[in-house]
């Protein structure tokens, strides 16, 4: 007997839509800023065949992300990521392309300095999501952009700037 029925794959929650591709972003980038437990950050990536390639790294599993992430933390604080759009598109009932710009701002401490200083890019990031276990998770995120902001700490910028530029060139 055969079944008239699509597969379970691609109806119901199967299928991607722009609205919970919109709202991985919004998650993803509120959870960074929020400094979440990574735990949560996990549970947005996938399983295997994972990219990442931020600024000073690429992260291909789990490990490597928790060591990102506890390196970021400690060395950034007074985050903020203001989304500035997310251009979402459905290339299969199953995955999306997706082109996130947002506005990045961190303050960084380093010894023995005196204060700490501010850091600001416009960054662009391309982004792969697909549904697995029933959800929408980041296969690849690359940062295809970092622009200084006018008036951020001229080292940081340095430092942003040339990490993006050094994996944009490895890539």
């Amino acid at each position: 007997m055969t079944s008239t029925q699509a597969p379970t794959d691609l109806t119901g929650r199967g299928r991607l839509d722009r609205a919970e591709v919109v709202a991985l972003v919004r998650d993803w980038h509120g959870a960074l800023e929020r400094h979440a437990d990574v735990a949560h950050l996990r549970t947005k990536l996938v399983r295997s065949g994972l990219l990442l390639r931020l600024p000073g790294a690429t992260v291909r599993d789990a490990e490597q992300f928790a060591r990102w992430y506890r390196e970021l933390n400690d060395s950034r604080f007074d985050q903020r990521r203001d989304l500035i759009s997310v251009d979402v598109d459905l290339v299969s009932p199953l995955h999306a392309e997706v082109t996130v710009t947002l506005m990045w701002e961190s303050r960084r401490w380093q010894r023995p300095a005196p204060r700490s200083r501010w850091t600001g890019c416009l960054l662009t990031e391309q982004w792969l999501v697909v549904r697995q276990d029933g959800a929408p998770r980041i296969r690849t995120l690359v940062t295809r952009t970092a622009q200084p902001l006018p008036g951020s700490d001229p080292v940081a910028d340095a430092d942003v700037a040339e990490r993006v530029r050094a994996e944009l060139v490895a890539s």
